[in-house]
């Protein structure tokens, strides 16, 4: 299984995303990954009121050749509270 093929298994799942050319202090800020592509990832974030950061609230689209790390925010993952009651009942 390839990168691609295991993010498409994880779409509705909470992530962070650190990048190899990270010119923004603040990078892409946490989100729930939503679209896997061919040689990207589409990101949504939250809005402050959502229960985000401020002024976010946002689809950032990332080249996958500019990742350096993706990390799955287990246990705090909606997506995975999700499975884990679909799961259980």
């Amino acid at each position: 299984m390839n990168l691609q093929e295991h993010l498409k298994q994880l779409i509705g799942h909470d992530f962070i995303i650190n990048m190899s050319d990270d010119s923004d202090e603040q990078g892409v800020p946490p989100g729930r990954l939503q679209e896997v592509g061919d040689n990207y990832v589409l990101i949504r974030t939250k809005s402050e009121e959502q229960g985000g950061f401020a002024n976010e609230g946002a689809e950032w689209f990332v080249c996958l050749p500019h990742l350096t790390s993706l990390i799955h925010m287990i246990p705090e993952c909606a997506g995975c509270a999700v499975e884990t009651a679909e799961n259980l009942g």
